[in-house]
């Protein structure tokens, strides 16, 4: 099976043909075709590394959904004998993408 790792939203992801996966939130609607450059590609057991043969390797991803939110975060603030306390949450926007093909593998 021939799986590279793509460098989106700030993350490093492993992918593969037919898999998908959750980045920070892109650019585009649903339905728009996405290309990424790989950072790493592994095909029939070797491994490559080498940027000058990594690239011409592209992953072609679709985005699926782009509503989709993260995990809440809580996040609390107190100091002890002032009476300040401060409650503040946060969801991360996320987009789902669908890898559709590794070309220049």
């Amino acid at each position: 099976m021939t799986y590279a790792v793509v460098k989106v939203g700030g993350h490093q992801e492993k992918v593969h043909v037919g898999g998908t996966i959750v980045a920070n939130r892109l650019d585009g609607a649903v339905g728009d075709k996405i290309d990424l450059p790989a950072i790493l590609l592994e095909q029939d057991g070797k491994l490559t590394v080498e940027p000058k043969k990594l690239k011409d390797v592209l992953v072609s991803c679709e985005i699926v959904n782009d509503s989709e939110q993260g995990k809440k975060i809580n996040v609390l603030k107190f100091k002890n004998k002032v009476r300040y306390i401060r409650r503040i949450g946060a969801r991360q926007q996320l987009t789902r993408l669908k890898v559709l093909a590794i070309e220049g593998a």
